[in-house]
């Protein structure tokens, strides 16, 4: 079963479908928004969650502006790590795993 399945079958004894006029509709309609969320990752804060060990991810960092940078987390070596390694002197805040291209889609 598809995650948009699940997650619509659960919403749905939720709503118990009282609330939804078209329910086919409705369903159309949650499950491009399911796939959407999907695909769409969220930034994550620090305190509740950690990329997984030496994964590249986008960072942002306390700056003022904020400041945005590619780096890796590394328990081993305690913290954050990018080729230069030039913000030492600000935290990260957040995190948001790199997209994933399509290789096809480039070469056309």
């Amino acid at each position: 079963m598809k995650i948009a399945e699940r997650v619509y079958n659960a919403a749905s004894e939720q709503l118990n479908k009282t609330l939804v006029n078209d329910s086919q509709s409705f369903k159309i309609g949650f499950y491009f928004g399911v796939d959407w969320a999907y695909n769409h990752p969220v930034w994550r804060k620090c305190e509740d969650e950690l990329p997984s060990e030496n994964e590249y991810v986008l960072v942002v960092l306390n700056g003022n502006p904020p400041i945005f940078n590619v780096c890796y987390y590394s328990k081993e070596n305690k913290g954050w790590h990018t080729v230069t390694d030039f913000f030492n002197s600000y935290e990260v805040i957040a995190w948001l795993p790199l997209p994933k291209f399509n290789q096809k889609a480039e070469k056309g």
